[in-house]
């Protein structure tokens, strides 16, 4: 498996290699364009000659930290203002309180804020399939929280072009 894939990692900017990408190059070209520790944000060339933008996110889990990834988004909207764009992945944060499963029903400003970015990236969700709830604490009982973080989200250029598509979150390990 991946044995003649091409990958590439933020490790330059996250000690761990928080984000790791891999491709397989007789279906896709991807070439990074830009790389922070939060996400790396590139240029793809599908096998069809079609151009997409695409970004993958491992959002910090301090609020405030993120706001720097909500900059870095902003600023690769304009680049893919024109093209399909697609932002795949672990926001960490929730959207809504109804992405929450015992918390508390609260709007937090992290939400806000997360909101707030997406509403000047003009974009949102994909359909989805499989899991809501990406993230677990792991207790039982009343300590059980479930949340969702892990997003799939294009802009208007990508769900015009690529209606049929949707994300598939799979059984947490998968």
């Amino acid at each position: 498996m991946c044995k003649k894939w091409n990958w590439d990692t933020n490790h330059a900017f996250s000690p761990l290699g928080r984000i790791w990408v891999m491709w397989d190059p007789s279906i896709i070209n991807f070439e990074v364009a830009l790389m922070t520790d939060q996400a790396i944000h590139g240029k793809a060339v599908l096998s069809n000659g079609a151009v997409v933008r695409l970004s993958f996110v491992y959002g910090l889990c301090d609020y405030r930290s993120r706001r720097d990834l909500w900059k870095d988004l902003i600023y690769n909207s304009h680049i893919a203002a024109s093209v399909p764009w697609l932002i795949l992945g672990d926001f960490n944060v929730s959207r809504f309180p109804q992405d929450q499963l015992n918390s508390p029903p609260r709007f937090s400003k992290a939400m806000s804020e997360f909101n707030e970015c997406l509403k000047v990236i003009e974009v949102d969700d994909l359909r989805s399939v499989g899991h809501f709830f990406t993230w677990s604490n792991k207790r039982a009982g009343n300590f059980a929280v479930n949340k969702k973080l892990d997003r799939a989200l294009a802009n208007w250029h990508w769900h015009n072009s690529f209606s049929y598509s949707m994300a598939h979150f799979h059984n947490p390990g998968v």
